[in-house]
């Protein structure tokens, strides 16, 4: 399913949208002519003829709304950091197979309506029709692709590590006897499948990642797990292969495991298949082998491992790039947020800031007093926006991309927001450092 942005204008939603920001506007602005309008004449006049000057002032709700405009961008782009990280070691990441020259087709048997049995017998033949084909290799079926597999099982494991097992949800895939060769991942301790495994006891291969994981060693032949749901039939591990790309190509290594097709099947198999020059002609050339077989065979999808694995990533590489935008423009009303902020803050301490030039203060002093007061509510935003972005960070790494984002990558846009932050208000500091303190006197 190709994805894609629809960029097109949408009356409702520009409506929406005209509505949601003149309703914000008023709301905005009714709240500080309410709070002058409730204050008290007399109570506010003597404030104005005896302001102590260098008495701290404390922002309020606008230092709220402005730790806002700092945590909010930070969120964004924590967020967009962790879909471009997994893009970054995705370019670089070694799914764990043999990739570059492999095929696949999905299909579906369920016009036919074989057995289980028969259907066997019909993998296995189109199999032999596939690598008769000269521009195919060896091939293999598996129910589900690397850097595919959402699917899980809810095992008992942990023992090995806790000595307790607990209901876990493990990743799997249901592969025939040579997917291990064909795809070329090593078995690493025990064997692989084999035709004898049909109508025997319930057999397993797992991942060194599970091994590690669930058992804290990676030599499990011969050991067991239970499946939740049928807990007095055990699975006895014969085999422990190397970690492959289960969800996300550039992923942290993540359990799984397999079970032989020969005990379990696969609704809509996947022939893999080593292709001499993988192009659409090849493709099509084993979509006609298999349709010769039987043209009631349904073809679902035919591409190669280097298009899944784009495929796979293609979310990821448009959702970094739509919220790299908007934490950018985020960023942006941020800055002029605070900008207009300090304007007004400056506008209202002229009198003071004639004073205190006037008394002798410097005009770093000044640029100082106006910095050291954005500071505070700057960086107790970055800080409330650390709080949210690294729980989320490492959500969307679990659920979507398999990078959970660097903490000094993390720290390193707070650093940099705070800064930015910070570049906004000296320009209204440095307009308030050139106050002529003659004029200030002067109305006084």
């Amino acid at each position: 399913m190709p994805v894609s942005l629809d960029l097109k204008l949408d009356m409702n939603v520009l409506l929406f949208t005209i509505v949601v920001s003149v309703v914000t506007g008023l709301i905005f602005g009714l709240v500080p002519a309410v709070r002058v309008t409730s204050r008290d004449v007399s109570a506010s006049l003597r404030d104005d003829a005896g302001e102590r000057i260098g008495a701290r002032r404390r922002f309020g709700l606008t230092g709220i709304l402005v730790s806002g405009q700092v945590a909010v961008p930070l969120l964004l782009l924590t967020v967009a950091s962790v879909f471009m990280e997994s893009l970054v070691r995705a370019r670089s990441a070694d799914p764990g197979l043999a990739w570059r020259d492999v095929s696949f087709t999905q299909v579906s048997l369920q016009p036919l309506g074989l057995g289980f049995v028969e259907s066997m017998a019909m993998w296995e033949l189109i199999e032999d029709r596939l690598e008769a084909l000269p521009e195919v290799g060896r091939a293999t079926v598996a129910s589900r692709l690397p850097a595919a597999l959402r699917g899980t099982s809810t095992l008992l494991v942990g023992s090995g590590i806790t000595g307790v097992d607990v209901p876990t949800e493990v990743p799997w895939n249901v592969v025939s006897t040579d997917f291990f060769e064909v795809l070329e991942i090593p078995i690493l301790y025990g064997r692989a499948f084999s035709d004898t495994d049909a109508g025997g006891t319930e057999v397993a291969i797992v991942s060194e990642a599970m091994a590690r994981a669930y058992w804290g060693r990676t030599d499990l032949v011969g050991e067991m797990f239970r499946p939740e749901n049928d807990p007095d039939n055990p699975v006895e591990i014969v085999g422990v292969v190397g970690d492959v790309a289960v969800q996300w190509v550039g992923e942290s290594a993540t359990p799984s495991f397999y079970r032989p097709i020969v005990q379990w099947g696969a609704g809509r198999p996947h022939f893999v298949y080593h292709a001499q020059a993988p192009s659409a002609q090849t493709i099509a050339a084993v979509t006609g082998a298999i349709r010769a077989v039987d043209s009631r065979i349904l073809v679902l999808r035919a591409s190669t491992l280097r298009d899944h694995f784009g495929d796979r990533l293609e979310r990821a590489r448009l959702a970094g790039v739509v919220l790299s935008a908007l934490g950018a423009l985020a960023l942006l009303l941020s800055v002029l947020g605070i900008y207009g902020v300090v304007s007004f803050a400056v506008s209202r301490r002229q009198r003071e800031v004639g004073i205190r030039m006037a008394l002798g203060a410097g005009r770093d002093s000044v640029v100082r007093l106006f910095i050291r007061d954005v500071a505070g509510v700057v960086i107790g935003g970055a800080v409330v926006g650390l709080a949210v972005s690294l729980p989320a960070g490492r959500f969307i790494g679990q659920e979507f991309t398999g990078a959970a984002g660097s903490l000094w990558l993390l720290v390193l846009l707070a650093a940099g927001l705070v800064g930015t932050a910070l570049l906004a208000t000296l320009a209204p500091a440095m307009r308030a450092a050139n106050t002529d303190p003659r004029d200030t006197l002067r109305q006084e």
